[in-house]
């Protein structure tokens, strides 16, 4: 009986703990830490780094280890012969081939750094190729050589470099970072202002200038995780969130001179996050996937500001930038980490992380840190960077104009 009686004690005094935790009001305790997912992209090439900043999202992460030591692997062309004018970011096709743009050539190089082959149009080539799945190359061509016509073209080519379509336009092409839809659609600017959507084939799915027309060159079109939504930057300095079915805009944010020079990013739960810049100050704004502003960081770190390096997102969700001397953190809700000075000039391209935490950007010099602003190494390369790619051999490569280099 006195069993009995102790074991239904036991069990009102675990259905009243059970209660009392189920009604608690406590905040779960945020550990500052916010884990981003590496979203599946089946239309673009499984390879390390397929289009520039490493996915539609332009986070800039990657999945594989980066340069652990900072030194020249390799460089490209050979001694005593330069490239001239750089356009691109770096990629990567799926057999590992290295792709680039100068002014009239797409580059291709083995992982050795030997030239495989060059395609060469009767055009200025114009930006940045990605690669979608199949090692399918697509990549945008601007004004014919010669001619004072302004047209452009859009090419699709075999990994040998042999043409499968090509698309020409009224207006030159100078994309920067042009998307590819989960469907395959292709989608970028042209230098006045139309936003074109190609299907698989080549075929125009759409073209429009929405409200004021749409921002070419430097600025790069990002996606929303579900694919739905690509958020492109305004003439009337605006980011604009449209349907990338339709082309029809869910909604326009407005904030002074903003969204014209670097790169749009979205996290695995759909926030946006850019910079703006209001009656001559910079700051750092994010938005919901509705176009509400979730927060926004103004900061005297900002006083030196210059929009021309792409902000990274790590794997934590914490986010990267640089202004014109200072290298920068921020965490989840947009409260400084912290900042520290740099060697070198002001950054341009991009920020890159690889899957460890470590940070590569620069300038003359390429410079790594870790998560906490430390620094790892750097690397003189002498000459302005263009965005890179990190490879699955814990390889960076990167253009330093007049040349093409591999970072170990």
């Amino acid at each position: 009986m006195r069993a009995k009686i102790i074991l239904c004690l036991l069990v009102v005094l675990s259905l009243l703990f059970y209660c009392q935790k189920e009604k608690s009001t406590e905040p779960v305790p945020d550990n500052g830490l916010h884990p981003q997912v590496d979203l599946p992209w089946p239309s673009l090439a499984d390879s390390p780094w397929p289009i520039a900043n490493g996915n539609v999202q332009r986070t800039g992460r990657s999945r594989f280890q980066g340069p652990q030591q900072g030194i020249i692997e390799w460089t490209y062309p050979d001694e005593g012969q330069y490239l001239m004018e750089n356009n691109s970011s770096a990629v990567i096709g799926e057999d590992g081939t290295i792709y680039f743009t100068t002014n009239r050539h797409l580059h291709a190089l083995r992982p050795d750094g030997s030239l495989k082959w060059k395609f060469t149009p009767d055009r200025m080539m114009g930006g940045s190729p990605m690669i979608g799945i199949g090692d399918i190359i697509y990549v945008c061509a601007g004004e014919a050589i010669g001619s004072s016509v302004y047209n452009g073209c859009y090419y699709a080519l075999q990994n040998d470099g042999s043409i499968i379509w090509e698309f020409l336009t009224q207006e030159g092409l100078f994309g920067y970072g042009d998307a590819i839809g989960l469907d395959g659609s292709i989608y970028f600017t042209g230098a006045e202002g139309t936003l074109y959507a190609l299907n698989k084939d080549g075929t125009l799915k759409f073209k429009t200038k929405g409200v004021g027309g749409f921002i070419s060159g430097r600025s790069s079109i990002a996606v929303s995780p579900d694919g739905l939504t690509l958020y492109v930057s305004g003439l009337d300095s605006t980011l604009n969130a449209i349907d990338a079915h339709t082309s029809s805009i869910n909604w326009r944010f407005f904030r002074g001179e903003n969204f014209n020079n670097a790169n749009h990013m979205v996290d695995c739960e759909g926030n946006i996050y850019s910079y703006a810049k209001e009656q001559g100050e910079y700051t750092i704004i994010s938005l919901t996937a509705k176009g509400e502003l979730r927060w926004e960081f103004k900061h005297g770190v900002l006083n030196d500001f210059n929009a021309t390096c792409d902000m990274h997102l790590d794997k934590n969700g914490n986010i990267y930038f640089s202004t014109n001397t200072k290298f920068c953190s921020l965490d989840y809700d947009g409260n400084l980490r912290w900042s520290v000075l740099f060697k070198g000039q002001s950054p341009t391209g991009a920020i890159l992380g690889d899957v460890d935490g470590i940070i590569y950007f620069g300038w003359d010099y390429l410079l790594a840190y870790n998560q906490n602003g430390n620094k790892k190494f750097e690397c003189n390369l002498r000459f302005p960077l263009v965005a890179g790619a990190i490879s699955d051999n814990k390889s960076l490569y990167v253009c330093a104009e007049p040349k093409f280099y591999c970072i170990k």
